[in-house]
C-alpha cells in the first residue's frame, strides 16, 4: 500500500514538473528576450509605452466579441440541430464539427487567401471585394473568423445540455398549450 502511494506521489511530481517545464520555460524565455536590451533603457519604454493600454483594450474587445459571436452561433446551431429530425442530425454534426480537424492558423490563412486584399474573392469581383478584405483585417472580421473556429466547441456543449433535457417535459408543455418552439 505504501509503495502505491509513493509511486502515485512520484508520478504527480513528474507530471507537475513536466507541465511547469512546458509552461514556465517559454514564458521565462520570452521575458528574458524582452528584458535583454535593458542596458539601453529602451525596453521598458517600449513594453510600457503609450500603446500598451490601447493594445490591451483591443485584445479584450476581440476576446469579448469572439466569445459573444461563438456563443450565439453555437447555441443557435445546437437548438436547430436538436429540433431537426434524427436522420438529419447524422449528416449535420460532422459538418459542424469539421473545423476541429483544422488548426486555427490554417483557418486564418484560408480566410486570407479567400477574402484578403489579393484573395480569390477580390480577384473574381475586382474592386468589389475590397470591402470584404477591409472587414476581414479589422476587429469585427478577426472576431468572425475566430468565432467560426470556436462555434463547434460551443455547439458540442450546448447540444449536450439540450440532449439532457427530459423530452417528457417538452411533451407536457405542448399538451398544456405551449407551441413547439416555446416548449423547447
Amino acid at each position: 500500500m505504501q509503495s502505491g502511494r509513493s509511486f502515485r506521489r512520484t508520478a504527480e511530481i513528474l507530471l507537475l514538473g513536466t507541465f511547469a517545464l512546458l509552461i514556465l520555460a517559454p514564458v521565462a524565455a520570452l521575458l528574458f528576450e524582452a528584458a535583454t536590451p535593458l542596458t539601453h533603457g529602451q525596453s521598458w519604454r517600449t513594453l510600457l509605452g503609450h500603446d500598451l493600454f490601447a493594445n490591451l483594450l483591443a485584445t479584450l474587445e476581440l476576446a469579448a466579441l469572439t466569445a459573444a459571436l461563438s456563443l450565439i452561433a453555437g447555441a443557435l446551431l445546437a437548438g436547430l440541430v436538436e429540433a431537426t429530425p434524427v436522420r438529419w442530425q447524422q449528416g449535420l454534426e460532422p459538418l459542424l464539427l469539421g473545423s476541429f480537424l483544422m488548426p486555427p492558423y490554417l483557418t486564418a490563412v484560408a480566410w486570407s487567401l479567400i477574402a484578403g486584399p489579393v484573395g480569390l474573392w477580390n480577384q473574381v469581383l475586382g474592386h468589389g471585394g475590397l470591402a470584404l478584405a477591409k472587414l476581414l483585417y479589422a476587429l469585427p472580421g478577426m472576431a468572425i473568423v475566430m468565432a467560426l473556429h470556436l462555434t463547434p466547441l460551443v455547439y458540442v456543449m450546448a447540444s449536450a445540455a439540450l440532449r439532457g433535457v427530459d423530452h417528457r417535459l417538452i411533451e407536457t408543455a405542448q399538451v398544456h398549450g405551449a407551441s413547439p418552439l416555446r416548449a423547447r
